[in-house]
């Protein structure tokens, strides 16, 4: 009666080593994209907050336009 439930043990942690690696692979893949991700939003963010976001109108004058 045993072994039945010891190979179904033993299937299941081969399956499991199997599945792992992908696994581990696919975490590393994400651990990287975002670790890429984050050092260059910093420099676009701030990029982006040196464009104004309104200016002068050049069709009616004492009005803003604005730029988004």
């Amino acid at each position: 009666m045993y072994p039945h439930y010891a190979g179904s043990a033993a299937w299941a942690r081969m399956l499991k080593r199997r599945i792992d690696r992908p696994m581990n692979a696919l975490d590393e893949f994400v651990r990287k994209t975002f670790n890429e991700w984050t050092s260059t939003v910093d420099k676009e963010a701030t990029r982006l907050l040196e464009i104004p976001l309104m200016r002068r109108s050049l069709d009616r004058s004492g009005t803003l336009d604005l730029k988004l």
